[in-house]
């Protein structure tokens, strides 16, 4: 009979593990639909805000895009210019302005 009662008591420990096992992995599992960018900030809808123009000369090139979280960075090459960084905003869709290396005079 001892052994019986071991048996049960292995079979009640393997069952409760299971079970904060699963609640473990459904809390990971909300916290990764609440907080999806790992920000720990809400995640919003993406929505529709139209074209974004920019006004650069003829001959200018994206040389590269990066977001970062709430904006996109887009590296700008050529058009007779510098090298310039365009910072849009994502949910507006506005060009937040340019950031450019000058020399130092």
């Amino acid at each position: 009979m001892p052994h019986d009662r071991t048996l049960r008591t292995v079979k009640i420990l393997v069952t409760v593990m299971t079970v904060v096992i699963l609640m473990g992995l459904g809390f990971v599992a909300y916290g990764l639909l609440v907080r999806g960018d790992g920000s720990g900030e809400r995640t919003e809808t993406a929505r529709s805000f139209g074209t974004v123009v920019l006004d650069q000369p003829a001959g200018t090139r994206i040389a590269d895009v990066t977001g970062t979280g709430h904006h996109m960075l887009l590296h700008l090459e050529g058009g007779e210019q510098r090298e310039r960084i365009a910072v849009i905003d994502l949910s507006s869709g506005r060009v937040l302005g340019f950031i450019t290396v000058a020399p130092v005079p």
